[in-house]
């Protein structure tokens, strides 16, 4: 055994160049599997932390605009109230409205908000959040409640905790009613705030 070994030394020492290419190339080969595998798992993993998340389905809504272009929404906030009348094994329903808020004002300082939020209604929490502290059953309540993620609610407050304080987003003043937990890499929905869909400027509520 030792004296194969040593040939097959000998035989790496004599064709350097040879030896390191396919060094190199194996290397290569074994870190890129290995990141291809935790790209995969961590696709497949999405939204697998939710409570009952095997029990949660997702309505979408396709629309033909033009031609034969179709485009595909990843919700369907029109069908959920029907399914749920006709559909008597659908035991909740979670709903939200993408929002475009501008800026969040809050004791006079000014933040811009870049996306990641949104109108939600009490359902949509109960459903996907774990409240960090807070009321949801205030959050359903109240028309004029915002809900924020933890990183969120220190951006605004510190370390002070931020429910029953007001922030003003765009020119409407909300009620902070919870805090939740900052969403993981694998979320669909990252959220950041989440207003009551009360609020909603088309909502028939």
């Amino acid at each position: 055994m030792f004296y194969h070994l040593k040939i097959f030394l000998r035989s790496l020492r004599r064709n350097t160049t040879y030896t390191a290419i396919n060094i190199a190339g194996l290397a290569i080969g074994i870190t890129a599997a290995v990141f291809i595998f935790l790209w995969v798992h961590h696709e497949r993993s999405f939204d697998g932390f939710h409570p009952d998340a095997q029990r949660i389905y997702r309505i979408t809504s396709a629309f033909q605009l033009e031609d034969n272009f179709w485009m595909i929404d990843g919700s369907s906030h029109l069908l959920i109230e029907e399914s749920k009348n006709e559909i008597p094994e659908i035991e909740s329903t979670a709903v939200n409205y993408l929002a475009h808020f501008e800026w969040v004002t809050v004791n006079n300082t000014v933040f811009s908000v870049i996306g990641n939020a949104a109108f939600v209604d009490r359902g949509w929490l109960e459903m996907f959040h774990r409240p960090v502290y807070g009321s949801i059953e205030a959050f359903g309540n109240h028309p004029f409640s915002v809900a924020l993620t933890a990183s969120e609610a220190e951006k605004y407050f510190g370390a002070q905790q931020a429910t029953g304080k007001i922030i003003r987003i765009n020119d409407v003043d909300f009620t902070v009613q919870v805090v939740v937990k900052d969403h993981p890499s694998n979320s669909s929905y990252r959220y950041n705030i989440m207003a009551s869909i009360d609020a909603f400027p088309t909502s028939k509520h």
